[in-house]
């Protein structure tokens, strides 16, 4: 990624380097009609704010509001820089609203302002639905936020969302076609597809060795086979209805592993995947290096410029298309269904739920209703890296009025037309159907797209992203991860190095937590 600093004034663009954008905050006096607003990149370009900041400003009711106001926006590659200005305090901070990344270290500190009232319980702009309640439910858990010993009541809301940040498998469409493989609704097929495909002496994954996206599979196989409960559950530390180390036993963490087990062994995984980052394998990926990368909703806007290069430069990977599949299910989830007798049966089934068809027979399956109940809801288990961009305000800020309107305005059909546009087809985590509200953009966005926001609307499936961790006092303060390893929490990276078996890892972990270490876990996390 770039590392320079830009600020954009009214369409006036004038580059500084980060040392001169840190000193001008220092040395610059505030305007009170001056709206200071930083963004990071994070793949999905800054083009948003800005489109977002012409429509605001064009509001009668902001006009009426703010008669004198003028938005000017600062710019910057560096993910950190947020967390590094906000730690440097009042006197090196001129901003008064921050699209950021990382920053849970700042929920419910006294150095950024509570959203609770001035935004989440309040009406969008121009409509009667509140902030909260326009927030895709599944997203809203990760913002929320309770004081270390009270997990109950009401939560408050220090961040705001900028970004969907859905993770999935990108697939190089003309591949699939070029070889007769139907996208895979099962985690048996996918790896089907991959044993056919390596056998031809070619890759099916190529990752970066800077980022961790693949191993946001590994909740989304965890959440299909143990249900959203269970999953919840686990990092409530509730197991039979109860606080218990049993957490540890669930069998979603294992059937999720042996699925790891299964993709990145074999040699199915390029081996530039260890020696180059996200962006070089990304540009390989693009050129047709492999067959699927495991990324996210960024990928078109990140590699948008690359993307055209490509295509003026090399005609045979300009006619590359490529698309993301939803999450294929654990195939081994038959094991909790009755009704289901193989994986075939498995993935008729799938077929069927994904044409929103509620019947319990069909081609190729006949099964119950709590079976079908089983698959519907793992079908609709999706993962996010949106919870890691937030928003927020610093409490020092001169315009606290004006950047929570921004956040509130941020939620209406207009701004999130605008951020689709900007982003090629990106969306912010509100329930927002663009192909029915929007049918003209929605047909001009990348078809990549166009299928995952269809997917998130849908009413029957109701997709469900996976809350943070990173927001359960078990993990905050206890420290507890899906599994015990030393060395991070980095299953990509550890199995592919490490001869170890996925039951060995579920093992250990088991024997890991003495009653001892688990009653500390629970006072850390202020939950005895």
């Amino acid at each position: 990624m770039r590392k320079s600093f830009t600020k954009v004034l009214f369409g006036v663009t004038v580059l500084a380097t980060a040392s001169s954008l840190l000193m001008g905050c220092k040395k610059k006096k505030d305007n009170p009609d001056n709206l200071d607003i930083y963004i990071t990149n994070a793949g999905y370009r800054y083009e948003w704010v800005s489109a977002i900041k012409d429509l605001f400003l064009e509001q009668d009711w902001v006009k009426e509001k703010y008669p004198k106001l003028n938005v000017t926006i600062y710019q910057n590659d560096d993910q950190n820089y947020t967390e590094t200005i906000m730690d440097a305090g009042k006197s090196s901070n001129r901003f008064d609203l921050m699209f950021g990344m990382n920053l849970a270290k700042f929920n419910g500190s006294e150095d950024v302002v509570d959203l609770t009232d001035e935004v989440y319980n309040k009406e969008i702009p121009g409509t009667n639905v509140l902030f909260k309640d326009a927030i895709f439910q599944s997203y809203l858990k990760s913002y929320e936020y309770y004081p270390k010993g009270n997990h109950s009541g009401n939560p408050k809301f220090y961040f705001a969302p900028w970004a969907g940040g859905m993770d999935g498998i990108i697939y190089n469409d003309f591949f699939f076609k070029e070889n007769s493989y139907k996208v895979p609704n099962t985690t048996d097929e996918l790896v089907s597809i991959c044993n056919d495909y390596h056998s031809k002496g070619k890759y099916c994954f190529i990752q970066g060795n800077d980022e961790n996206y693949f191993n946001g599979l590994f909740d989304i196989f965890w959440g299909q086979y143990q249900g959203i409960e269970g999953y919840l559950n686990f990092w409530n530390g509730i197991d039979d209805g109860a606080l218990s180390k049993g957490i540890f036993e669930q069998k979603g963490r294992l059937e999720a592993l042996k699925v790891f087990d299964q993709l990145v062994h074999n040699n199915f995984v390029c081996e530039d995947s260890d020696f180059q980052n996200f962006m070089s394998n990304q540009r390989q990926f693009l050129k047709g290096k492999a067959l699927m990368n495991v990324n996210g909703d960024w990928f078109v806007s990140e590699m948008k410029e690359i993307k055209e290069d490509i295509k003026k430069n090399d005609p045979v990977s300009a006619q590359y298309s490529f698309k993301m599949m939803r999450t294929p299910i654990v195939s081994s989830i038959i094991t909790l269904c009755d009704t289901i007798e193989n994986d075939a049966e498995l993935s008729a089934l799938i077929t069927a739920i994904d044409n929103e068809n509620s019947s319990l027979t069909g081609e190729g399956y006949a099964v119950s209703q709590d079976d079908f109940n089983t698959i519907k809801e793992a079908r609709s288990v999706v993962a996010s890296h949106g919870a890691t961009h937030q928003a927020i305000i610093p409490v020092y800020a001169l315009r606290k009025d004006a950047a929570i309107d921004f956040i509130r305005f941020m939620a209406t059909s207009q701004a999130q037309d605008a951020y689709i546009k900007a982003t090629d087809g990106a969306s912010l985590p509100f329930s927002y159907d663009l192909k029915t509200k929007n049918p003209t953009l929605y047909n001009e966005i990348d078809p990549l797209h166009q299928e995952r926001i269809s997917y998130l609307n849908s009413s029957f499936i109701n997709p469900y992203s996976l809350p943070s961790k990173y927001n359960f006092p078990l993990n905050k303060y206890g420290g507890v991860d899906a599994f015990y390893l030393s060395g991070g929490y980095d299953f990509f990276t550890k199995m592919r190095k490490e001869n170890k078996q996925p039951n060995t890892y579920y093992d250990e972990t088991i024997a890991y937590y003495t009653d001892e270490k688990w009653d500390d876990v629970l006072r850390r996390a202020g939950l005895k």
